[in-house]
């Protein structure tokens, strides 16, 4: 009889330790993010700071150093500001157009300014790609195109156009088809 309450006691204080040992693991890993179960670091980011990784990641992605990755990071950021521009414009443009009280003036006068920001969009990474093409060497010119840094049409990484759709990524995409990385440059 001994013999069996020393048993279940050793049963007990095991399953007990067991749990405590779990207990203090955390909640477990998050979908997506690191095994320790804590979100990703760009999602405490604020949008200046994932940008800037972002734009170093491409960069050191297309091998750049030196006057051409200065000019690259130039291009870039004159892009990303744009595409924040533009990014505005369609979040006010979409408001306006899910709010029933809207003025029929109202929404035309929101499309004419969503239409005017993605005109300087446009216009702005066509100039920055030109400069920029205009100061790399013919490999490095391939490279970023072939990364989106120059636009392709499919955004960095082959994932998607400036225009619209998703690119693969951590972030995911905005569930109502909303840009893929608000601030993100040309393509993302």
């Amino acid at each position: 009889m001994k013999r069996f309450a020393l048993v279940a006691s050793a049963a007990a204080l095991l399953v007990v330790l067991v749990g405590v040992l779990f207990a203090q693991e955390g909640p477990g890993p998050m979908p997506g993010g690191p095994s320790n179960g804590t979100a990703p670091a760009w999602l405490n980011m604020d949008r200046g700071a994932r940008d800037e990784m972002r734009i170093d990641t491409l960069l050191t992605d297309a091998t750049l150093i030196g006057d051409e990755r200065r000019a690259a990071r130039v291009a870039l950021e004159a892009k990303t500001q744009a595409r924040q521009e533009l990014t505005d414009a369609l979040g006010k443009l979409r408001s306006t157009a899910e709010n029933m009280r809207s003025s029929d003036e109202q929404l035309n006068q929101t499309i004419a300014a969503y239409n005017e920001a993605l005109a300087k969009y446009n216009a702005t990474v066509e100039e920055q790609d030109t400069q920029l093409a205009e100061k790399l060497c013919v490999r490095s010119r391939a490279l970023c195109l072939a990364l989106g840094i120059i636009d392709n049409g499919l955004g960095t990484r082959g994932g998607s156009s400036r225009r619209g759709g998703s690119d693969s990524g951590p972030q995911g995409a905005d569930s109502r088809g909303g840009p893929h990385f608000p601030g993100a440059p040309a393509g993302e």
